[in-house]
């Protein structure tokens, strides 16, 4: 079983909607989400609020933006491989 979330313009909306549905979810978790975003570039930024808010409040619990970031897109893995050879080592 999967939830899909409905296509968003960009991340941060993507993500608030995913949280939206996730919470209205029984037990308030959801396994398989599938997100679609539109523009992923749009707004990520932490001069953005909205992002700053989020990491303002990763930082207080020894987190960050960049952290959760690199467990999704492994930046270190692809600079260290490249393409296509960093596809390989997921």
């Amino acid at each position: 079983m999967y939830l899909s979330i409905p296509p968003q313009p960009d991340c941060i909306t993507t993500w608030r909607e995913a949280v939206r549905l996730v919470d209205a979810s029984k037990g308030h978790e959801a396994h398989n989400v599938l997100m679609s975003v539109q523009n992923p570039t749009l707004g990520a930024q932490l001069g953005d609020p909205r992002v700053s808010a989020v990491n303002d409040f990763l930082l207080s619990h020894d987190k960050s933006l960049q952290t959760i970031a690199n467990t999704i897109f492994p930046t270190a893995l692809y600079r260290r491989y490249g393409a296509p050879e960093f596809f390989d080592r997921l």
